[in-house]
């Protein structure tokens, strides 16, 4: 069988994390990789002979030999890229945070709604196996009525002052916890609830005020790097999040769900033991409610092996021309998690909660 033609826009997390995990499929190939426009291609040829390499994503648009194609740029770059694509008919695999703002979020999904093609946005979080059990146990009754979420994402890849200045840094360019960390903790946490956030307040704040640039002059950092959050879900259960990714000393990343019968906990801590992660059930499910549940891998990598899992389901659902997302976050998904950004940014700005009814997709 011919293997599905993958083109990658993108050369930064695209070449390191997306291209080797196409590689590594069986009934997917990459076909072509885009970096950004003026950056010398030489090396990039030179590494990757095989391959279509270009520094104008049109180029990919137009190529027949391209089914599909996967953009991995910074999110200020997104919404020309993608919507282009849709319109040349090509299967799009988005990277998170599915925009700069809600406005290009809906122009995405409006082109999408209008494209047959199979359109996922890269919420991979959604396949980490701690999670998906959890969200099983939650489905099942296992825990009872869900009375509140707690999330607490505390890390420390950004927490040396030297680090250069980049795009992440600039909120015009889409940087930010919020874009970058939060919109993940804000499509998991309704996907486990399986109900929208209705209300939440939220603050926002840069912990690190400046960093260097390539000359290494300081340039202030206008993209928050701390995101506190209070929030209602529709049924009334309540949900915490406290992210940044800072706090050198920060424990990592932790979900829990309580419930009137009992809680759940993941746990992946940052530093050495990053890719392991811990789950408890309390108290542990009666047999009945969790039949059939398979064992838990004792490690798990969110960037290779989270990113695997989407682009596999992603391929599988163009060969199959199911239509649907399967187990991926969809357009629609990706712009709810937008409009929760929006809805968060709102709300540190004016110093109060915000009813998120009023974003409406």
């Amino acid at each position: 069988m011919k293997k599905l033609r993958i083109g990658i826009i993108g050369a930064g997390f695209g070449r390191r994390v997306h291209l080797p995990v196409v590689t590594g499929l069986a009934d997917a190939e990459v076909a072509a990789l885009c970096a950004s426009a003026g950056r010398n291609l030489a090396p990039l040829r030179e590494a990757h002979p095989r391959l279509l390499v270009t520094d104008r994503w049109q180029t990919v648009a137009e190529d027949p030999a391209v089914d599909a194609c996967i953009v991995a740029v910074p999110p200020v770059a997104q919404r020309e890229i993608v919507c282009g694509l849709l319109r040349a008919g090509k299967h799009v695999l988005c990277e998170k945070p599915f925009g700069q703002s809600a406005a290009d979020a809906a122009a995405m999904l409006a082109d999408a709604r209008r494209s047959a093609t199979c359109q996922v946005v890269d919420f991979q979080f959604r396949h980490n196996p701690g999670l998906r059990r959890m969200r099983e146990l939650i489905a099942s009754g296992s825990i009872g009525r869900l009375e509140r979420v707690e999330v607490l994402w505390l890390s420390g890849g950004r927490a040396d002052p030297a680090a250069r200045y980049s795009w992440q840094h600039d909120r015009a360019a889409g940087g930010g916890i919020l874009n970058s960390y939060a919109s993940h903790s804000f499509d998991y946490v309704e996907w486990l609830a399986a109900e929208p956030i209705s209300e939440l307040q939220a603050r926002t704040d840069i912990l690190i005020p400046q960093r260097p640039d390539e000359h290494g002059r300081a340039v202030p950092v206008t993209a928050e790097d701390s995101f506190d959050c209070l929030a209602r879900l529709g049924s009334g259960a309540l949900v915490s999040m406290s992210i940044s990714n800072c706090h050198r000393h920060g424990p990592g990343h932790r979900v829990e769900v309580f419930g009137s019968a009992g809680a759940i906990t993941f746990f992946q801590p940052q530093g050495d033991r990053s890719f392991r992660f811990e789950f408890t059930v309390t108290p542990t499910p009666s047999q009945s409610r969790s039949t059939n549940l398979p064992a838990l891998p004792t490690t798990w990598d969110n960037h290779f092996q989270g990113v695997r899992a989407v682009v596999e389901s992603f391929v599988q659902q163009i060969l199959a021309s199911t239509g649907g997302p399967g187990d991926n976050a969809d357009f629609q998904a990706g712009n709810r998690a937008q409009l929760l950004v929006r809805a968060a940014q709102q709300s540190a700005a004016e110093g109060r909660a915000v009813d998120v009814t009023q974003f409406t997709d």
